[in-house]
């Protein structure tokens, strides 16, 4: 979703995007004046699981995070750190990673299996 959009000083349109719905860009070209066009395929929403007891360590983890940084997810409601799509989202956007270990929970299509890459991500810090 477009948030926000302006023009650079060299005369480009810049734009603030919010994802809303997960894709993998399928193919991409680049028009003869740069503008670069992707064919996406859209993925399946997250299913509604909830937390396994492994996980609850990281509800925990990310409730402390909140409690500290705030912003729009410091207010959630309790019932979210329950829900395992959710927490690993949190935890994949706020943690201090590098780019590939971000890159790689982000495709990771299975929210328990993210849990598990977060749990071995923060043991071994």
């Amino acid at each position: 979703m477009i948030e926000d959009f302006g023009n650079t000083e060299d005369g480009l349109l810049a734009l603030r995007l919010r994802g809303a719905r997960r894709f993998h860009v399928q193919r991409t070209r680049v028009r003869s004046h740069g503008l670069v066009i992707g064919e996406v395929e859209w993925c399946d929403p997250d299913p509604d699981d909830e937390l396994r007891p492994q996980h609850a360590v990281l509800a925990i983890v990310l409730q402390r995070i909140l409690d500290r940084v705030g912003g729009e997810h410091a207010r959630a409601a309790p019932n979210r750190y329950d829900d395992a799509a959710w927490v690993g989202w949190r935890l994949a956007e706020l943690l201090p990673l590098r780019p590939q270990q971000r890159q790689a929970l982000l495709q990771e299509h299975d929210p328990h299996a993210r849990l598990d890459s977060l749990l071995t991500l923060v043991a071994g810090s």
